[in-house]
């Protein structure tokens, strides 16, 4: 989120996707990005306390790779949440 990073004076050296969507309790959604394998990213999600409806004060994300394996699931019992990693070959 531009707005969050550039409010507290978080470093943005370039955003490569970016959305807003709601999702359904108990339901997910799908955000995809091109990366390239041992590209530096953070991934940051953040329930939006303004949108259409009680923002979820435990968001979690799965991170998979273009051909759906498993690469990292992030639960830290938070929002928002965040993953900085080097995208795996």
């Amino acid at each position: 989120d531009l707005d969050f990073a550039r409010k507290y004076g978080l470093p943005v050296v370039r955003v490569i996707a970016e959305g807003t969507g709601t999702v359904p309790d108990g339901g997910d959604t799908v955000v995809t990005f091109d990366g390239t394998a041992g590209q530096l990213v953070e991934i940051f999600v953040d329930g939006d306390e303004d949108g259409p409806g009680a923002a979820n004060p435990d968001v979690t994300f799965a991170l998979f790779d273009p051909a759906g394996a498993f690469i990292q699931f992030v639960d830290n019992t938070t929002n928002p949440e965040s993953l900085t990693l080097e995208l795996p070959a």
